[in-house]
């Protein structure tokens, strides 16, 4: 079998979006003669954690764990917290809070570039340089964010040279990421973070990224070989279940403040006072505090349910018995390139979709190929008005499932297969 070495902050127990990708791809590289090393933190610092994850591990796969040094638990003293906060402390528009959120947030974007995993770079390259000699490893691929893990490919590859193949997967963008324009960057930090993402991107012998827009914007900072392999659903979760009898619409993951839209909610209400009552709202997992005051505010409460934090599971039993599944794209910056994995596990359910998002982005041509759903502005109240009804008609003549045209090329197993192509060459 050929030999892989992976790097990747995020792995079982750790649970949420970032560790679904490369669990599925080591989970059936060994069917296409792939041998996986997976490396981890041993002592990793997340908020959502997961062991249902641990079953789709396969014997075929080695993981190596270290223990990594962060400076999350050093920001706890100082606020006075307990929990974990998560890829950024927790924070955003710091300079709305007070003196020692600015403090922190602002040692955070200037002293741990590109992120606060940067202590692990030099500990993990030097173990893993004898570590790639004494297992025979040809191929290393490393994914971020946190981009800190591209760091670690980085050393190796200026170490080996062309002895070793290296790729880069960007699930996410690193300058563009959403939430980079909050960062209270020093300008030379802000040319710190743009000159090592460019070494990363001209130095990787493969980049890989998730999506179209994504590829031409790394290949537009200097990116020489750059090639998509998207996120995808797994089969095996594929559910014959019967969907509720109510109107029931989901949104299942994150609901940040990026991702509420006051427009959505003021739909809702319309929805509710000129279509019907009879429906319901679910939030299944976490979301910040401002979308249960706009559903407060609109007196909708009744009509909408908190799940809070779910399993991978449990997440997917609630996505089959939904008979709308809600996609809200992030209003950033970097909103045309966004396909997160949710999105094609929402389309393997045949489940319409209701993506809110710019109509020229990647979520819209995706839609628009597959036959899954309809898609609306973020802001226009009266346009998700609209899908909202044509939805519910849909649903009252018994029409509750789409047709999902070529979902299968996005299996788990057929990107996997893709994947190693790009290894093989």
């Amino acid at each position: 079998m050929k030999k892989v070495l992976i790097v990747t902050y995020y792995w079982p127990p750790s649970g949420g979006s970032g560790v679904q990708r490369w669990l599925k791809f080591v989970k059936y590289l060994p069917k296409y003669g792939v041998e996986p090393h997976v490396y981890t933190p041993l002592n990793p610092d997340f908020s959502v954690k997961d062991e249902t994850l641990v079953r789709d591990i396969p014997e075929e796969a080695v993981i190596v764990k270290r223990k990594i040094r962060e400076p999350y638990s050093l920001f706890r003293t100082f606020m006075g917290r307990k929990k974990a906060q998560g890829v950024n402390f927790g924070m955003t528009n710091s300079n709305k809070k007070g003196l020692k959120y600015k403090i922190a947030w602002w040692v955070r974007s200037n002293l741990f570039i590109p992120d606060p995993r940067v202590w692990w770079r030099k500990p993990s390259a030097k173990f893993l340089k004898n570590y790639i000699v004494n297992n025979n490893i040809t191929t290393i691929i490393t994914t971020g964010p946190p981009h800190s893990m591209h760091l670690i490919g980085l050393s190796i590859k200026q170490y080996f040279n062309s002895e070793i193949e290296w790729i880069a997967d960007f699930r996410d963008p690193w300058t563009n990421i959403d939430f980079f324009h909050e960062l209270d960057l020093t300008n030379r930090s802000l040319k710190k973070h743009k000159n090592l993402e460019k070494q990363v991107l001209t130095a990787a012998d493969k980049v890989i990224t998730i999506g179209n827009s994504l590829k031409q914007e790394l290949e537009n900072i200097g990116a020489l070989n750059v090639e998509v392999v998207t996120n995808g659903y797994d089969v095996e979760e594929i559910k014959n279940q019967e969907r509720n009898e109510v109107f029931t619409l989901s949104h299942i993951g994150l609901l940040s403040k990026a991702r509420n839209f006051p427009a959505f909610w003021d739909a809702i209400l319309k929805f509710k006072n000129e279509v019907t009552q009879e429906f319901r709202v679910q939030v299944v997992g976490s979301f910040d505090q401002q979308v249960k005051i706009d559903v407060e505010s609109r007196g909708i409460e009744k009509n909408v349910v908190f799940t809070g934090i779910v399993n991978h599971k449990e997440a997917i039993n609630y996505q089959y018995q939904s008979s709308v599944l809600l996609l809200f794209v992030n209003d950033s910056p970097n909103a045309k390139g966004i396909l997160t994995g949710k999105f094609f596990e929402y389309m393997a359910s045949k489940n319409p979709i209701l993506a809110l998002g710019p109509e020229d982005g990647e979520v819209a041509k995706v839609l628009k190929e597959t036959k899954s759903g309809v898609l609306a502005d973020f802001h226009q109240v009266n346009e998700i008005f609209n899908c909202l009804t044509l939805l519910y008609n849909n649903f009252q003549k018994g029409k509750r499932t789409v047709e999902g045209e070529g979902v299968k090329q996005y299996s788990r197993e057929n990107l996997t297969k893709k994947l190693v192509e790009i290894i093989e060459k």
